[in-house]
Protein backbone atom coordinates (compact mmCIF):
# COMPACT_ATOMS: atom_id res chain seq x y z
CA UNK A 1 0.00 0.00 0.00
CA UNK A 2 2.82 2.29 0.87
CA UNK A 3 4.43 2.08 -2.68
CA UNK A 4 1.17 3.08 -4.25
CA UNK A 5 0.68 5.68 -2.01
CA UNK A 6 4.52 6.58 -3.06
CA UNK A 7 5.54 6.98 0.44
CA UNK A 8 7.62 2.91 0.64
CA UNK A 9 9.85 0.98 -1.66
CA UNK A 10 9.23 -2.46 -3.24
CA UNK A 11 12.25 -4.46 -4.23
CA UNK A 12 11.51 -6.39 -7.92
CA UNK A 13 14.17 -8.25 -9.13
CA UNK A 14 14.59 -8.76 -12.71
CA UNK A 15 14.93 -6.08 -15.51
CA UNK A 16 11.83 -3.99 -14.31
CA UNK A 17 9.97 -4.72 -16.94
CA UNK A 18 7.17 -5.57 -14.03
CA UNK A 19 7.51 -2.32 -12.69
CA UNK A 20 3.89 -0.51 -13.31
CA UNK A 21 3.22 3.13 -14.70
CA UNK A 22 2.19 3.68 -11.19
CA UNK A 23 5.69 3.18 -10.04
CA UNK A 24 8.69 4.14 -10.14
CA UNK A 25 12.23 2.10 -10.76
CA UNK A 26 15.33 3.15 -9.04
CA UNK A 27 18.15 1.22 -9.30
CA UNK A 28 20.40 0.16 -6.33
CA UNK A 29 23.56 0.44 -6.49
CA UNK A 30 26.68 -0.10 -4.33
CA UNK A 31 30.02 1.81 -4.39
CA UNK A 32 28.83 3.04 -7.73
CA UNK A 33 27.88 -0.78 -8.97
CA UNK A 34 24.59 -2.36 -9.77
CA UNK A 35 23.96 -4.39 -6.39
CA UNK A 36 24.06 -8.23 -7.53
CA UNK A 37 22.36 -10.91 -5.37
CA UNK A 38 23.37 -14.12 -5.36
CA UNK A 39 20.78 -17.02 -4.89
CA UNK A 40 21.99 -20.76 -3.74
CA UNK A 41 20.14 -24.12 -4.15
CA UNK A 42 20.51 -26.83 -1.89
CA UNK A 43 19.20 -30.61 -1.73
CA UNK A 44 20.19 -33.73 0.21
CA UNK A 45 22.81 -35.93 -1.63
CA UNK A 46 21.36 -38.92 -1.40
CA UNK A 47 18.03 -37.66 -2.16
CA UNK A 48 16.74 -40.54 -5.27
CA UNK A 49 13.47 -38.53 -6.19
CA UNK A 50 13.15 -37.90 -9.81
CA UNK A 51 10.98 -34.66 -9.99
CA UNK A 52 14.01 -33.03 -7.35
CA UNK A 53 16.51 -34.00 -10.72
CA UNK A 54 14.18 -32.60 -12.70
CA UNK A 55 14.37 -29.28 -10.80
CA UNK A 56 18.16 -28.86 -10.65
CA UNK A 57 18.40 -29.32 -14.65
CA UNK A 58 16.09 -26.70 -14.90
CA UNK A 59 17.77 -24.16 -12.37
CA UNK A 60 20.91 -25.13 -13.86
CA UNK A 61 19.63 -23.99 -17.39
CA UNK A 62 18.11 -20.85 -16.19
CA UNK A 63 21.15 -19.53 -14.58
Amino acid sequence: MQVIQGKGFMPIEGSGDAVQTTTKAVRLLRNGKPIIRRYCAFMKADDPKKHTNEFIEILKNQF
